[in-house]
């Protein structure tokens, strides 16, 4: 799989909660009830961040600036994780909307976004399959994207003359912010693949970044492409990494972030020691896809978290065999700590490493003690092992019927883990699923287009002409 289904780590809050709770202690202004850490907490990120930003007007270089500015990071690395984990669940969507459409409305816009979608997917040749359709069929901007993608899987090198395409394919060449030069990002699929190549940089540019990801985070809110299918509906088409490139931008907002704190903590040896500042900077760039770099910022770093994440980036990074190693000295001295056994477990889940070793150490784990943390990681390797009827009932052991759909009260991402093992293993249950995504929406914009093709996907079930009509609409 292309993106994670569970947030690897929770101790970037675990490292700072010592100091921001000290702010709440000594009773400081805006740390009380409604205030940024309670907001956090309730998983209400962008308002967390917005009072912490006029903490940050004062000085950013005080104690309670520096605390902002913690607690800035850790909100966009929270989104970043969300959105993350969101792509894989929206591209399935997508997916299974327009292959649903296709048999009944074929054409070589239908054929262009399925093409794109399997190339996220990782799906070579299926994706191949699709954009060849579009040759000698569609408009030229529709020929030169799919020959940018086309390219992309032959290694080769596209040279469009459609703006968004060569955004495109700069932004699949994984170029940074001094490739752009004058082009300008004038429509919702250059912004998006302007903030992707922003995220990229090794300095990320916070200020950049935060205008990109306010146009991005509006322009998701609707279609990037409409089809008039006849003239009682239209189809409704989605960026499909439109979730993949939020992600990136939150990820490299938390990078910027923690560089500027990392440039402060000099001042406040003390605070440096709780905020943890060089594993945040590691997570982030692994998350980023820079591996070098998130190594390089645990150099030093002797504590079993900087360990688990040493595993981590060497997991993703292609390098099993010295992955396994850390992970399996992490066990041997684990004993009874049901909480070290359950973060190993998810980071075998996290890497696609032995997954029958994972679901062991949370069966031991869950021996000790239990909780929702524990049940995910449980439901997540069951799920990745095609257990999909356990994984489900796992994900439930975790989901408190009485606040659902409650985002102050249930972490989002548990709310779109327990929908997608619904997704794959349950029809009948499909439109718990669309309330779900609806609360998610109505909280993260963006996700929006993943509610609208659910509701496709749910009403292409029906018979009726009315839920056809849903169903071409994509909601």
């Amino acid at each position: 799989m292309t993106y994670s289904r569970t947030r690897l780590f929770r101790t970037s809050l675990d490292l700072i909660r010592a100091g921001l709770v000290l702010l709440v202690v000594q009773g400081v202004a805006g740390f009380a009830r409604n205030g940024p850490v309670e907001l956090l907490q309730r998983h209400r990120y962008e308002e967390a961040i917005s009072l912490w930003e006029k903490d940050l007007k004062s000085s950013r270089q005080n104690e309670a600036g520096m605390r902002a500015l913690k607690g800035q990071a850790i909100a966009f690395a929270r989104l970043g994780s969300l959105y993350e984990n969101l792509a894989e669940f929206s591209l399935a969507i997508m997916d299974d909307y327009y292959q649903q459409l296709i048999e009944v409305n074929s054409s070589p816009l239908l054929s262009l976004y399925l093409g794109q979608i399997d190339f996220y997917r990782g799906q070579a040749d299926s994706a191949k399959y699709w954009l060849a359709q579009v040759k000698g069929k569609g408009s030229p901007g529709m020929q030169d994207m799919a020959e940018v993608y086309l390219q992309n899987l032959a290694r080769g090198e596209a040279n469009p003359s459609d703006t968004d395409a060569l955004w495109q394919a700069l932004d699949l060449k994984r170029a940074n912010s001094s490739a752009v030069g004058k082009l300008r990002a004038a429509t919702p699929r250059s912004r998006r693949c302007h903030l992707s190549i922003l995220s990229r940089d090794k300095e990320p540019n916070r200020l950049a970044l935060e205008k990109a990801l306010d146009l991005v985070v509006k322009d998701g809110q609707e279609p990037e492409a409409i089809q008039d299918a006849d003239k009682n509906s239209q189809i409704n088409f989605y960026d499909p990494d439109l979730m993949g490139a939020l992600a990136r931008g939150y990820f490299a907002l938390a990078k910027a972030t923690n560089m500027e704190l990392a440039g402060l903590e000099k001042r406040h040896p003390e605070l440096a020691a709780k905020f943890g500042t060089p594993l945040a900077l590691a997570e982030s760039a692994m998350r980023l896809g820079q591996w070098s770099e998130a190594m390089g910022y645990l150099v030093g770093e002797k504590s079993t978290d900087a360990e688990l994440m040493k595993a981590t980036i060497l997991g993703r990074g292609k390098k099993e065999k010295e992955a396994l190693a850390i992970l399996e000295d992490l066990a041997g001295k684990a004993g009874r700590d049901a909480a070290m056994k359950r973060n190993i477990a998810e980071v075998y889940y996290f890497c696609r490493l032995n997954p029958d070793v994972g679901l062991k150490l949370i069966r031991e784990a869950l021996q000790e003690t239990n909780g929702t943390s524990y049940y995910r990681v449980y439901g997540g390797l069951l799920l990745a092992k095609g257990r999909g009827d356990e994984a489900v009932q796992q994900y439930a052991k975790g989901y408190k019927i009485e606040f659902r759909n409650r985002i102050d009260q249930i972490d989002p991402e548990y709310m779109s883990d327990y929908s997608f093992a619904l997704y794959k293993n349950n029809k009948l249950r499909y439109e718990e699923i669309v309330e779900t995504l609806y609360h998610l929406q109505k909280e993260f914009p963006p996700s929006r287009q993943m509610h609208y093709c659910m509701q496709g996907v749910s009403a292409g079930l029906a018979r009726s002409f009315e839920s056809q009509r849903i169903f071409r609409k994509g909601g």
